[in-house]
């Protein structure tokens, strides 16, 4: 198999994973759609927004861009950490406030499912 077609492999089974999964999760239990809705927007919120407000922070108390580039190692530890800071407390607010007190375990299911919907 080309390199090429591989790659296209890869990239169809990560965006078919997580639909056939919401796909059973669905058959077998139902949730809300808005789950599904409040993931792909709690990973905009969490992965494009703040990530990107923080990092304008930085660079507005003078970590210029040229700093991420000489210490890429830096860039992707700070990337890490704010994703897991910012995706935690985004799921969290989404799930108390948006989806209230009609969650179920498997609309948490679907919310976290979706999250990664967006990226792929």
């Amino acid at each position: 198999m080309s390199y090429t077609m591989q790659l296209y492999v890869i990239g169809a089974l990560e965006i078919l994973i997580p639909i056939i999964a919401l796909i059973v999760l669905r058959k077998k239990n139902k949730f809300r759609i808005s789950s599904v809705v409040s993931g792909i927007g709690s990973y905009f919120l969490a992965a494009n927004v703040l990530t990107s407000t923080f990092i304008m922070f930085l660079s507005s108390l003078g970590v210029s861009q040229n700093f991420w580039i000489s210490y890429p190692m830096i860039a992707n530890v700070v990337n890490v950490v704010l994703q897991v800071i910012f995706q935690n407390i985004t799921i969290f607010l989404v799930m108390k406030y948006v989806l209230k007190k009609r969650i179920r375990i498997y609309d948490g299911i679907a919310l976290g499912i979706s999250y990664w919907l967006y990226n792929a």
